[in-house]
């Protein structure tokens, strides 16, 4: 069940408790408070597309930091080849 569906079966039973229930009057109110604040909580989160982005973002974000920071090791310290002389680490000249 994704969170726009959770919102919509509170707001239904919160309806329903408003329509129907002839119980204990305090009952029903705290009932309805804690629907209530359970809706608050679910419509402060995102929805699935927003962490399907959200995650999306990071994996680019994330591969573009490896990428820079291999561009930038490889402009600092060059190749191996680079950084070796002839015959150190078994390189030929």
């Amino acid at each position: 069940m994704n969170i726009n569906e959770s919102i919509k079966l509170i707001n239904g039973a919160r309806e329903d408790i408003k329509k129907h229930w002839s119980g204990n009057r305090k009952a029903r109110v705290s009932a309805d408070q804690q629907l209530s604040a359970a809706l608050g909580y679910l419509e402060d989160k995102p929805d699935d597309n927003q962490i399907r982005e959200s995650i999306s973002d990071a994996r680019t974000t994330i591969g573009t930091f490896f990428d820079d920071l291999r561009s930038i090791t490889n402009e600092t310290y060059g190749s191996v080849r680079d950084q070796l002389q002839a015959g150190e680490g078994n390189t030929r000249p």
